[in-house]
């Protein structure tokens, strides 16, 4: 009985990925091909020329997130379309209401868990007006 040595295991190995690989490119080549079939069935279907579609993507592509990738870039607003979902609006930016008046760097919205000189400051009382940023 002939040993098959680790090379020879490694070799074969490389074949069947190299051959799933090609699969691979095939089947997406053919999703691909699916798709677009649909997209001008579509197209035609709804009376759409090429230019309106051109149009609408650069549109959809100006107003999606930078870093969005696949479905998350449809969350885009396209006129007479609405979105299945409508994210939370975010709040801004809010001014800094306190500076540490030791360190002028040092600032604090009044926000959230404050920082470690606006709580001490606090303790001892003296967290007031005068440290109020204009």
């Amino acid at each position: 009985m002939a040993r098959i040595t680790i090379e020879a295991r490694i070799a074969k190995i490389r074949r069947d990925r190299e051959a799933l690989e090609k699969k691979e490119q095939s089947l997406l080549a053919q999703s691909t091909d699916r798709a677009i079939k649909k997209i001008l069935t579509v197209m035609k279907d709804s009376g759409l020329t090429a230019a309106q579609v051109v149009k609408a993507l650069a549109v959809a592509g100006a107003t999606a997130a930078p870093n969005a990738k696949g479905t998350k870039a449809a969350k885009t607003i396209i006129k007479g379309v609405k979105p299945a979902f409508a994210p939370k609006a975010k709040g801004g930016k809010v001014a800094p209401k306190y500076r540490n008046p030791e360190n002028a760097e040092q600032t604090w919205t009044g926000r959230g868990i404050p920082p470690t000189w606006a709580r001490l400051m606090r303790e001892a009382g003296r967290l007031n007006e005068s440290i109020i940023q204009k």
